[in-house]
């Protein structure tokens, strides 16, 4: 059995390449995942591959997500983990709306849907003393992803003190450079891309931090960044 045996999880956004290693990562842990989506069969055939149940999503809508809650809770009866794949869900408006505009309407998504579902999933696990949440973030060192760390450090601040860990994944760009590592030291020598176990490394540290053994770090941001210094 794995570390998260026993336990429901919500990957919202699993849709993506991101989201689905962390779906595949929770449920080889042992947990029962619902993989939500915007795509609603797109999700369907994820969780026919590791077991599990889908459901559609739209994480910038209040309703949406309203009904991803009532849905979730005749599935899985409590949630005891979510994941929120950021960035991409709301990315339809940059497209729509190219320049300032989208890039204003992709920020606002990005935090608006941090605050839904924690609007949503936070007053049962608050209510039961216990759960994880987990928003991944894109890369970037830019206004928007650090708006989107600080909207979890909000939302750390308010479930923590009831037993809800609340934790960031920020991740690495496809153009970011990727160091190789040595005996467990880092060196500052560029390498090849294939050369990281990046969606590995990603899922190991999703299902790391939905157990009981990342008690401490609770609204912090874990950096998935091929060695990078950050």
């Amino acid at each position: 059995m794995g570390d998260l045996a026993g336990q429901a999880a919500i990957v919202t956004g699993a849709g993506t390449s991101c989201g689905a290693v962390i779906a595949r990562a929770l449920a080889a842990a042992g947990a029962r995942v619902v993989v939500a989506d915007r795509d609603v069969e797109r999700a369907a055939r994820l969780a026919s591959e590791i077991g599990g149940d889908a459901l559609e999503v739209d994480p910038c809508s209040d309703t949406s997500v309203g009904g991803l809650a009532y849905h979730a809770a005749d599935l899985l009866d409590e949630v005891d983990i979510l994941v929120n794949i950021l960035d991409a869900a709301c990315r339809p408006a940059m497209a729509a709306h190219p320049g300032a505009a989208g890039f204003d309407q992709t920020m606002t998504g990005n935090v608006e849907a941090i605050s839904l579902m924690g609007r949503h999933f936070g007053p049962g696990m608050k209510a039961r003393g216990r759960g994880t949440i987990l928003n991944v973030i894109p890369s970037g060192d830019n206004a928007r992803t650090d708006a989107m760390t600080a909207a979890t450090q909000a939302m750390a601040a308010d479930l923590s003190p009831h037993g809800v860990r609340v934790y960031a994944l920020r991740l690495m760009g496809d153009d970011a450079p990727r160091l190789p590592r040595t005996r467990g030291f880092e060196v500052a020598v560029p390498m090849d891309a294939d050369a990281s176990a990046l969606p590995r490394e990603l899922g190991a540290a999703a299902a790391f931090l939905c157990t009981e053994a990342a008690s401490i770090p609770t609204g912090r941001a874990l950096h998935v960044d091929g060695a990078r210094f950050t």
